[in-house]
């Protein structure tokens, strides 16, 4: 007889609907990692083109080593793939920079970098090797597909508004770096056009005057701007919503600006303004925390929550106006000057929540002692939360040192003035709160202080 029972299935049985879907599957599988093979080839060799012209390229997988120093490969997929389908067949460029000791660029190279459209940082900074005129506006244009740019440097470059147009598709891009560049007052508009979104813009030593900076004020979304010009003696900023950091020239560099007016940004957090300035003016800015300025004349009205200010200013130009108004939450001050020491003192004396001070004059070429003086020390007293004082230089006597035996708080001094001696001593032991007395650059004797430290065994003195 027949059975006519049904066959059990076997497990390795499948329809020949799914035979041509697992086909279809393993071919697109294969013709797109064909093609990426073949991408990754051409991407190899313009990396390879841009490493031999003195350009870094790094990948997203590159990371900062200790052992051994340096970039160290770590694979972004499994590594046993990527030794058979290439070493990097699942990452992509996002970093090119131009090293330091580059001297030309060859020609193809701006093609080749052209071709890396998954940039998102892109740095040709100019260096003493190379020459300005290697990177101008007609370079630009083989830049126009990199999309994913998030942050881009042309230091030094001849670099203007035509130029910059070529990456407007960059619609990604927050940080630009102009300094040192050709770029002006037209260029800001194309900048406020092109780039909407920027964050982060350097103009430092660029052709930009107050002309180019009230074109700016109409980036909404600037957090931070860094400019100073040779074409202009005055800087204004005003009437910006979002602008958290500025910064007039490079940190720490002195420049020669006649004026800076700063006014009217309420997210402004810090600022930097260098020395060398004869007049320097700061209005409302409600959340300014921290301001470094170097001005012999100063104005600082309404910066309720003002906590440090840096002041630094020379005898260029003679101190004839200092105001310091609505700074009621000062809390530290740092003042190196050339002149205007009592007078700095006086406005510094509304500042009731001062609690850190240091003041420091200098020394003339004959050895001549200058800085604040029994007047400027008369005016600190009022001072009463100041807790550590700091005075280099001066001309100070024990009516001097009187006035600040008044401060109630105070509990560190530091002395760096000639003409304090022996004689003086006794007036450091009516100091009620003083812990710590650094006299070492005084005339005050060793003798002078052992006796001092007979008298007072709680205290540091040195």
């Amino acid at each position: 007889m027949f059975n006519l029972a049904k066959p059990k299935r076997r497990w390795f049985q499948f329809s020949l609907r799914s035979m041509f879907v697992l086909t279809a599957i393993v071919a697109a599988l294969s013709s797109w990692t064909a093609h990426r093979m073949r991408q990754k080839a051409v991407e190899e060799r313009h990396v390879a083109k841009l490493r031999e012209a003195g350009f870094e390229v790094r990948y997203t997988s590159d990371k900062y080593g200790e052992k051994p120093v340096g970039f160290v490969w770590t694979p972004a997929g499994p590594k046993w793939l990527c030794h058979v389908l290439g070493r990097n067949f699942f990452d992509d460029p996002h970093v090119a920079s131009l090293r330091q000791h580059a001297t030309t660029i060859p020609d193809g190279v701006w093609q080749a970098l052209g071709t890396l459209t998954t940039l998102n940082d892109l740095e040709l900074g100019i260096n003493a090797s190379l020459e300005k005129n290697d990177i101008d506006d007609d370079d630009l244009k083989h830049l126009s597909e990199l999309q994913s740019l998030t942050r881009c440097a042309l230091l030094g470059s001849r670099i203007e508004g035509p130029g910059l147009r070529h990456l407007a598709k960059s619609e990604k891009l927050e940080e630009l770096d102009l300094s040192e560049s050709c770029v002006g007052d037209t260029d800001c508009e194309t900048i406020v056009e092109q780039f909407p979104r920027l964050k982060y813009l350097n103009l430092n030593n660029t052709r930009v005057t107050p002309k180019g900076l009230d074109v700016l004020s109409s980036l909404r979304e600037l957090e931070e701007l860094n400019v100073s010009s040779d074409h202009s003696d005055t800087v204004v900023f005003e009437d910006h919503q979002r602008i958290e950091a500025l910064s007039v020239g490079y940190d720490g560099e002195a420049i020669d600006l006649e004026e800076v007016r700063i006014a009217n940004l309420p997210a402004l957090e810090y600022l930097s303004i260098p020395e060398n300035m004869r007049k320097c003016s700061l209005e409302n800015l409600p959340q300014l925390q921290e301001a470094r300025v170097g001005a012999a004349n100063i104005r600082l009205v309404d910066l309720p929550t003002l906590e440090y200010l840096d002041w630094v200013y020379s005898l260029k130009y003679e101190p004839s106006e200092i105001l310091l108004t609505g700074l009621q939450n000062l809390e530290r001050v740092e003042l190196w000057a050339d002149g205007g020491w009592d007078q700095a003192c006086r406005e510094l004396a509304g500042c009731q929540k001062l609690a850190k001070l240091r003041i420091v004059g200098y020394i003339d070429d004959c050895g001549g002692s200058h800085g604040v003086s029994d007047e400027g020390l008369a005016y600190l007293s009022k001072c009463s939360q100041l807790r550590d004082l700091e005075i280099g230089n001066g001309n100070i006597t024990s009516e001097g040192l009187k006035s600040l035996s008044k401060l109630s708080n105070l509990k560190r001094l530091h002395l760096s003035v000639e003409g304090i001696d022996d004689s003086m001593l006794k007036i450091f032991l009516t100091f009620p709160a003083l812990t710590e007395l650094n006299v070492s650059s005084t005339d005050i004797t060793e003798k002078g202080m052992q006796w001092l430290r007979s008298q007072k065994p709680d205290m540091y003195i040195n």
